[in-house]
């Protein structure tokens, strides 16, 4: 399970209970501390994360990340379809 906290990106392993920083997994420092808003799973693979003012594409099996800035102001978000 993955947990958006204000002091960084958290899990707890199945059948767990404690919660464990990022960096016990992985090296990515911005995860490790920054405010995350949102996660969301991509398949079983990837969570995509949203850390300060980028968004954060992790692969959980290596802990690869690709990071993408976020714009200066958004005009609109689209979610799903009309």
């Amino acid at each position: 399970m993955w947990i958006a906290t204000a002091k960084g990106l958290y899990f707890s392993m199945q059948g767990q209970y404690k919660l464990q920083n990022i960096n016990m997994l992985y090296s990515d420092k911005l995860l490790e501390t920054a405010h995350i808003g949102a996660l969301e799973m991509e398949g079983t693979i990837y969570l995509w994360v949203t850390a300060g003012r980028q968004i954060v594409r992790l692969h959980t099996n290596t802990g690869r990340t690709e990071k993408y800035a976020l714009p200066a102001k958004v005009v609109s978000v689209q979610i799903g379809s009309k």
